[in-house]
């Protein structure tokens, strides 16, 4: 049996984080034993993850500069004989390495599921001190791999491993009584926001896109699913917009599988993206995607075939797509299709828990970059 530790800095709302359960969970267990290490506090998606009989652990960090937690880490690791070490983002990344040198754990494998444009020189610095004590180094598109290899973090070592959802459940359409609950009506045509309110998603220019859109189709609606640092400045930026009346701002949901369905496009107002779950699991749910062109997102969406591209920045161009959309209900049926058709052949659950599980029995080969 081969010992698993799944290393991120807690189970809240993220892309990454739901990478992280559905991967442990998934893994075959007559072959892998995993479970999930939070370096803080568990999150309010932990009970998830035990809920698919995935063990969380967390250590209770104390701030970004509390190195006796790759200490406490280290330990754990020894005392359960941990055979592969996967980490997940900067903070467990930097700490969950060197905890799993000072283990000796054979495998050591290190997803990057972001263009971190923020990292300055130091975090890169380390990024590439750290690539030789790394077996595998994984990005979860192109464009992440080309980030970093630009940057000269382990040149020519990296795989990309796309992101997967459950493809199992026949997509259907309909809003129920969670969506319902929410105070938005039966008839009226809603788009969604899914994702943490910070600036690299642009909330604000979803907003915008909307209030733009709003003026040529009567009862339009938004909706806005999760929380982060901006949800003050993004909920004033509503009234700001007159749009008061017209956004529901939902929080962190677990239930946004029973939610998706009953929007009629979700929307990605982007900066930057690694590889969107919230997008993959739209087009899984057959949510039509309309998305800036930016990150790792061209390669999930042919516009105009498995959704919509339009420039960053650009909130015009945003209304514009979904005014369209919404006007062609023939286009739109198309995309729903063809994005699940897109889903299912390169985006399932199973490909992605297949390729890290042939990852972590692949015999260790450290190098360090070119």
């Amino acid at each position: 049996m081969i010992r698993v530790a799944q290393v991120i800095w807690s189970l809240g709302l993220g892309g990454a984080e739901q990478v992280v359960i559905r991967l442990a969970a998934g893994l075959d267990r007559r072959r892998f034993e995993p479970f999930i290490c939070c370096l803080d506090q568990p999150g309010p998606f932990a009970p998830r993850a035990e809920a698919a009989g995935v063990e969380v652990v967390a250590l209770d960090k104390r701030g970004p500069l509390d190195a006796r937690a790759a200490w406490r880490l280290a330990r754990l690791l020894k005392s359960r004989r941990v055979d592969v070490v996967h980490t997940h983002l900067w903070g467990a990344s930097l700490w969950g390495r060197l905890a799993a040198v000072g283990a000796r754990v054979p495998v050591v494998v290190t997803t990057e599921h972001n263009l971190d444009s923020w990292k300055k020189a130091h975090h890169l610095a380390l990024d590439r001190a750290l690539a030789p004590a790394t077996t595998h180094l994984v990005a979860v598109s192109q464009q992440v791999r080309e980030f970093y290899e630009a940057r000269g973090v382990g040149r020519g070592r990296w795989r990309v491993v796309y992101n997967g959802v459950d493809t199992s459940a026949a997509p259907r359409r309909g809003r129920g009584a969670a969506f319902l609950e929410l105070g938005l009506g039966r008839d009226e045509p809603v788009v969604g926001l899914v994702g943490r309110l910070v600036p690299a998603k642009a909330p604000e220019l979803f907003l915008r896109a909307l209030a733009l859109a709003a003026v040529r189709v009567p009862g339009l609606r938004g909706l806005v699913v999760g929380d982060g640092p901006l949800r003050a400045d993004v909920e004033a930026e509503a009234r700001r917009l007159g749009l008061a009346g017209r956004v529901v701002f939902a929080g962190v949901r677990q239930d946004v599988p029973e939610l998706l369905p009953g929007l009629d496009a979700l929307i990605f107002s982007s900066l930057r993206e690694g590889l969107s779950m919230a997008m993959l699991e739209a087009m899984a749910a057959g949510v039509p995607v309309i998305a800036t062109d930016v990150g790792g997102t061209p390669e999930l969406i042919a516009h105009g075939v498995t959704g919509l591209l339009v420039p960053p920045s650009r909130p015009e161009r945003l209304a514009d797509a979904l005014v369209g959309l919404l006007g062609d209900a023939a286009g739109g049926d198309a995309i729903r299709q063809a994005a699940r058709r897109c889903v299912e052949e390169r985006f399932s659950l199973e490909k992605m828990t297949a390729a890290h599980e042939a990852l972590y029995v692949e015999t260790p080969r450290r190098g360090s970059p070119r």
